[in-house]
């Protein structure tokens, strides 16, 4: 069972969050999450293609509740893993590292023991660290994203999807881009890297598009 759940938009301020019922059901609170989850484009997360999304995944099963298969998902450390290498892929070590706000600690598993097994008192007290742990690892996270973002791919395309043309930037929407290089594959195909000063954003079209850039 999830017991808490923690997220914000991209951009924003207000961190949201949901916890259990008093019955240490989860349903509702995914019930209820699931109505952002389900109308982003793209979710972001630290090893989330693995742990989180699987969990979101699982307990929607459950409770036969709709789950939007085809939200894109952005994995910090999958890309991390791509694109550096470093002593550790933790998101811990790679706040402390790039220089951001620290990962906060909690108590380990007693925390989760007095959530479930704990007095009244104890439940209330434990479930708010969880919470507070939970919301600032979304602040984080975003932070990581953010840094990290410019030195990876991307796996949407946030032009397209507000009507703009291919050409401009997938990362930011922006259309004042300019071109970086041109590159040739083996086959003789013509690659255009368009590079967005907004965003600090790499990215490569085909030359059709560029014509159309033109």
């Amino acid at each position: 069972t999830i017991i808490s759940i923690a997220w914000k938009w991209l951009g924003e301020n207000k961190v949201h969050y949901l916890t259990w019922d008093k019955n240490h059901c989860d349903k509702l609170m995914l019930s209820k999450f699931l109505v952002d989850y389900n109308s982003s484009s793209m979710v972001i997360g630290q090893n989330n293609n693995s742990f989180d999304n699987k969990w979101i995944n699982a307990r929607a099963a459950k409770h036969s509740l709709f789950i939007d298969r085809f939200v894109k998902s952005f994995d910090i450390m999958r890309m991390a893993k791509r694109y550096f290498r470093l002593p550790s892929y933790s998101m811990a070590y790679m706040a402390e590292y790039f220089g951001l706000t620290l990962k906060q600690s909690h108590e380990g598993i007693h925390m989760w023991d007095m959530i479930e097994r704990g007095t009244p008192q104890e439940q209330k007290e434990y479930l708010k660290k969880m919470v507070d742990y939970n919301k600032g690892d979304i602040i984080t996270t975003e932070e990581l994203y953010l840094t990290l973002q410019p030195y990876f791919g991307s796996v949407t395309n946030r032009a397209v999807q507000g009507g703009l043309p291919k050409w401009a930037c997938p990362i930011s929407g922006c259309k004042d881009v300019k071109l970086l290089k041109t590159i040739f594959t083996e086959q003789g195909t013509i690659q255009r890297i368009l590079y967005c000063e907004l965003s600090n954003h790499q990215y490569k079209v085909n030359n059709k598009t560029y014509m159309d850039f033109l």
